[in-house]
């Protein structure tokens, strides 16, 4: 009566090798894998649009439930006359309540108004919410691991790299809010936003920035749109470690048969595509506040008698 399948494709390959006294190996493996329901039973729909929007049969399970719905942003208005020229009801109030760098969402229907009709999937994930993450998706689609290393002459390096993609960060309040609402909100989304060259004369030319200008009744933020919706892709330096084992004819006076110093290091680097908020690639909650991954480093000396 229900079902689902997961579909996707898994491998690894690695190769070792030696030229002389250089030993090396490299290792990738990579895991791409999406859920989809098949069958649900028992649903009914009051129309066509209805069922567009709430089916889950034959649906990612990403997309069932309108989970990831949102609307679509096209640009940014530059200019108070491109907003008064503009044909589409973007605030649902004639655009009365919009500014210089608010953000255009596209009108998919062709009605002139932007409204829940105009809201189409655009992520892979949904909202994680701190009392309802069932519609969220922690861990990407696509998930890879890179291993290296190799010994030379008492010196031994090693890395390992982890890899996400195919993911969604959607953030929601203080992501959005500034400070124009009673939540408080980050620092880049009130200093690198849309403001006057004199914040106390709103008649003086507009300033750019990357966000809206923060204020408490501001339509780019007063729904789910893709602005604010960001597709997570990570590499991340996991793990290094890089060694050296001296020469016995060094240590054997002293009776020590091998004496390794080595440096250890976990979470080093990680390039993303959440540089706007600056979180870590590997949260999911709406605000930002999940933990975020340690950076641990440690240097160690290895005896052996």
């Amino acid at each position: 009566m229900n079902s689902d399948q997961v579909s996707g494709i898994d491998g690894m390959v690695r190769w070792n090798d030696r030229v002389n006294d250089f030993n090396y190996f490299v290792g990738v493996n990579l895991t791409l894998a999406r859920q989809k329901t098949i069958n649900n039973y028992g649903e009914v729909f009051l129309n066509g649009w209805d069922q567009y929007r709430w089916a889950q049969t034959n649906r990612w399970s990403n997309v069932k439930n309108g989970a990831v719905w949102m609307w679509e942003t096209i640009g940014v208005f530059q200019t108070q006359e491109e907003i008064d020229n503009y044909p589409v009801n973007i605030d649902g109030a004639n655009n009365v309540n919009l500014r210089p760098g608010d953000l255009i969402f596209k009108d998919v229907n062709g009605d002139g108004l932007i409204d829940d009709y105009d809201k189409r999937p655009l992520g892979y994930a949904a909202t994680d919410y701190d009392w309802d993450s069932g519609n969220a998706n922690k861990n990407p689609l696509l998930s890879m691991g890179i291993n290296l290393g190799f010994e030379y002459k008492g010196i031994d390096f090693a890395a390992d790299f982890a890899g996400g993609f195919m993911n969604t960060f959607i953030g929601d309040w203080h992501v959005k809010y500034g400070i124009g609402t009673d939540q408080m909100g980050y620092v880049y989304n009130v200093i690198d936003s849309w403001q006057h060259e004199d914040i106390f004369d709103t008649k003086s030319p507009w300033k750019r920035g990357k966000f809206p200008a923060v204020r408490s009744n501001n339509p780019s933020i007063r729904d789910w749109n893709d602005f604010y919706a960001k597709e997570i892709n990570y590499l991340r330096l996991r793990n290094l470690v890089v060694g050296y084992t001296l020469p016995i004819k060094w240590t054997k006076k002293a009776l020590i048969q091998k004496l390794r110093v080595y440096f250890e290091g976990s979470n080093l680097l990680c390039w993303d595509s959440l540089n706007d908020f600056g979180f870590d690639p590997e949260i999911s909650s709406v605000t930002g506040f999940d933990y975020p991954q340690h950076k641990v480093y440690t240097v160690g000396v290895n005896v052996t008698f």
